[in-house]
């Protein structure tokens, strides 16, 4: 009588020690395409080995996870890099990392990447294109079907994991159509790509119309350049009653733009703090847990919404914490991604969100002067981002302070114009809000397509 939970081996089959590749599932293809072995269609190269030189240039090639494919990781001077031999990656070749394997990070060396160098820890084989198509190849990787078989094939610890050469070319199967049906399979799915990319970049116009609109209805100029990386040469003299800010970049010449361009807007221009009731910055923590108060960090503030697909969760706190959000508030990004700012509604009160340190939450004065939300447009505004670069805090990353915030100028319509501008810029809101929903969408359908064809 056989007994389901042990599995028996002959000692000449045990050529693994690790218990999960013995139970591991195999692939479950379509009985559409032969299975073949990795070996029939890829091979060994002998490495091409390139003495390093410290005058050189060398562009240093790498591997993203999750299928995404080879890229150039950096470009340095030969006296930078520390090993002096590197290996020449050729068009045509499958490159992974040898010593240290992480979830489908395999990738396809193009024309654009040819003459690359590899580390002697990549590991470079050459792809037969009479066989297989270099994308289709490529998307076999970026499938999770296909990932989580190659995981059944991995070695070594938790921390480094690998997939030996032999293994690759010679125990592991994929699904082979004709080359013509892999070119068919790869045309449909690009066919999808192509479609996401021009709803996204649909997307990303509408953005900038939103933006050269809410330029014209204040009367500033469209076409603003600041030059933040021209130096000041020679002396210039400021008034010590102007003197808030000890930093010259402040007075950097090239800000002047900023300045004429809020002299000439159509409406009363005020300091933000001539706007605002209370600000005040969030709750500090950095212990997370499974359950608890959902916690608004910097990554969840994005321009007009939250985003809540990666939230943390932290104690339970006392209502009266001032971290909790209200509508109507508006929380808006101090560090990192600064300056990021969302009109907190009554659907996100509901949620009993406690903010960041890192995030200010502000209260406006009353309605009847300003409407959060025209407050909000600005705020992401590319304009009000210029004077949030000449008055952040000059760190590696940057950040705000209160006071910075506070001294930010903004044109301040009567409320009549305030809420056609808001209405206006919600029709164009709701629209990008379509664009890319259509855009995720077609990529996930691109991908299960691809699947689909191809797996049970």
């Amino acid at each position: 009588m056989s007994n389901k939970f042990l599995k028996f081996l002959k000692f000449s089959q045990l050529t693994y020690w690790t218990a999960k590749r013995y139970f591991a599932k195999e692939l479950q293809l379509t009985n559409k395409y032969p299975k073949v072995l990795m070996g029939f269609f890829l091979s060994k190269s002998q490495p091409n080995i390139i003495n390093i030189k410290d005058e050189g240039q060398y562009k240093i090639i790498g591997v993203r996870s999750y299928g995404k494919g080879a890229y150039i990781n950096r470009e340095v001077a030969g006296q930078q890099l520390t090993m002096k031999k590197y290996q020449l990656a050729k068009a045509n070749q499958l490159i992974w990392c040898k010593v240290d394997t992480k979830n489908g990070a395999f990738g396809i060396v193009n024309d654009e990447l040819a003459n690359s160098y590899a580390s002697s820890n990549m590991c470079l084989v050459d792809i037969d294109n009479s066989k297989i198509l270099n994308q289709y190849l490529q998307l076999l990787f970026t499938s999770q079907n296909f990932q989580r078989y190659l995981d059944s094939f991995v070695s070594g610890t938790t921390n480094r994991k690998y997939i030996k050469l032999d293994e690759l070319l010679n125990s592991i199967e994929v699904p082979l159509p004709p080359i013509e049906k892999q070119r068919e399979i790869v045309e449909k799915y690009n066919a999808k790509i192509k479609l996401a990319e021009e709803q996204e970049q649909k997307a990303k116009n509408l953005e900038k119309e939103i933006d050269l609109y809410l330029n014209d209805a204040l009367g500033i100029k469209e076409d603003i350049k600041v030059n933040f990386n021209k130096q000041i040469k020679n002396i210039r003299f400021i008034p010590f009653k102007n003197l808030s800010r000890w930093d010259s970049f402040f007075f950097n010449n090239e800000f002047k733009v900023i300045d004429n361009c809020l002299a000439q807007a159509k409406y009363e221009c005020k300091k933000v703090d001539q706007v605002v009731e209370k600000l005040i910055n969030g709750v500090d923590s950095r212990q997370y847990m499974e359950k608890g108060v959902p916690y608004l960090r910097v990554s969840n503030i994005k321009p007009n919404k939250i985003e809540i697909s990666d939230i943390k969760y932290i104690e339970n706190c006392n209502k009266n914490t001032k971290g909790f959000v209200k509508k109507n508030e508006i929380l808006i990004t101090r560090k990192g991604t600064y300056g990021n700012a969302v009109v907190v509604t009554e659907e996100d009160e509901k949620h009993n969100f406690v903010v960041s340190s890192e995030v200010f939450k502000l209260t406006l004065k009353d309605a009847d002067i300003i409407n959060p939300y025209y407050f909000q447009y600005y705020i992401n505004s590319s304009f009000c981002k210029l004077q949030m670069e000449r008055v952040k805090t000059r760190g590696i990353m940057g950040s705000l302070t209160q006071e910075a915030l506070l001294n930010l100028i903004i044109p301040l319509p009567p409320i009549c114009v305030q809420n056609d501008i808001v209405l206006n810029i919600e029709k164009k809101q709701k629209n990008i809000t379509t664009l890319l929903v259509q855009f995720e969408q077609n990529k996930i359908d691109a991908q299960q397509e691809f699947e689909k064809e191809l797996f049970e």
